[in-house]
């Protein structure tokens, strides 16, 4: 083996295990903070809303809610009439909501499409109904974006749809999108003078002041970044670098070139990077959901933080929806009363529209974003 290869191989271990070592006393120190907290259990499975989406739903919310503040009825159920549970969606089309509910009556079913009723069919025809599209509405799984990332590091070079991007060693984390041409990843270039850490995109190479493994992807795959903690992100020597400071705030690098923050640690168990660039957060613990490093909506003590999130484009406001209720950043609550929430826009606002039921009426809802 030449000199040259054993020093590089040298160096990609020692750069690896320093690696690892950081990340492992982060994650000690990060058990040692929280080992003295109560915290509740927490489900990671979707559950699904409790829509009151039949004739037998309560005529009055337990918090009070009047469907007819918001919106007007879409079509009345006749009596005896019942909503097929689950069956019932709205969709945005051309920023206008669309209506289609599946109801059953005397053992037969019937479709209401624009408030028109259709039918009887012998079965419930749920292949007429939209899907959800929820417009900036995201759940959480960033884990779900990952490539493997070996075929892609040839001969010491990071190839990504028969293109290079520059020497790299290694990588930490990658994700490829082969449909838009979008990639994104965390790379390690090892030399004579020791390594160097970047985030990668189809956009170019970003160098990165330490390593990191928190890659965040946009939901729509179009713009990609990393978090990173203050001391590191501020460190002036190696001895700085390697400081572990508890809960210490943080930034967010993108590919576009923009740098966000410093946001505080808020201890979420959900990040994602939402379409329009903004940092999203859920914190279970606190029952909370912190838009661009500002606590900005509040959910129900009894919600566990696995439902969806819909932010206005300026992420300075929202709402969150989970088990059928809805939580919006200005303190509004509709608990119990909302079916497949989407956001439009009216006259240059972000409106959220939902489907309530309520004295054998549904309703279309809507409220400013």
């Amino acid at each position: 083996m030449k000199p040259i290869t054993i020093l590089c191989a040298i160096l990609l271990l020692a750069a690896q295990s320093s690696h690892a070592q950081f990340f492992n006393k982060l994650k000690q120190k990060a058990q040692q903070a929280v080992s003295g907290a109560v915290s509740g259990s927490q489900s990671n499975q979707q559950t699904s809303s409790n829509n009151n989406d039949d004739s037998n739903a309560p005529s009055s919310s337990p918090t009070g809610f009047d469907a007819s503040k918001y919106g007007k009825p879409a079509f009345a159920l006749e009596q005896g009439e019942r909503v097929v549970y689950g069956e019932a969606t709205l969709s945005i089309v051309n920023n206008q909501a669309v209506v289609k509910v599946v109801t059953s009556k005397d053992r037969q079913y019937y479709l209401y499409e624009g408030g028109v009723r259709k039918g009887p069919f012998n079965t419930p025809p749920v292949d007429k109904l939209d899907s959800w599209k929820a417009g900036n509405g995201y759940y959480f799984d960033r884990d779900s974006k990952e490539t493997d990332w070996q075929p892609y590091v040839v001969k010491g070079q990071l190839m990504v749809d028969g293109k290079s991007y520059g020497a790299m060693t290694t990588m930490t984390k990658f994700y490829h999108n082969k449909a838009k041409r979008k990639f994104y990843g965390i790379g390690m270039q090892v030399g004579m003078q020791g390594y160097n850490t970047y985030l990668v995109s189809d956009k170019g190479n970003r160098k990165l002041s330490f390593p990191t493994d928190q890659l965040i992807i946009s939901d729509n795959d179009e713009l990609g970044g990393v978090m990173i903690n203050a001391t590191q992100y501020n460190a002036k020597t190696t001895e700085d670098a390697y400081k572990i400071v508890t809960n210490d705030d943080f930034y967010v690098l993108l590919t576009n070139g923009k740098t966000l923050g410093p946001f505080a640690a808020v201890q979420a168990d959900r990040t994602i990077l939402d379409n329009n660039g903004n940092l999203i957060q859920v914190s279970t613990g606190r029952k909370a959901v912190f838009l661009n490093g500002k606590q900005t909506i509040s959910f129900g003590n009894n919600m566990n933080g696995d439902g969806k999130a819909f932010v206005s484009s300026t992420g300075k406001s929202g709402a969150w929806f989970e088990r059928g209720s809805l939580f919006f950043s200005d303190g509004t609550q509709v608990i119990d009363y909302a079916i497949q929430p989407a956001i439009s826009t009216e006259n240059g606002k972000e409106i959220l529209n939902w489907l309530s039921i309520q004295n054998k009426q549904v309703y279309v809802c809507k409220k400013d974003l």
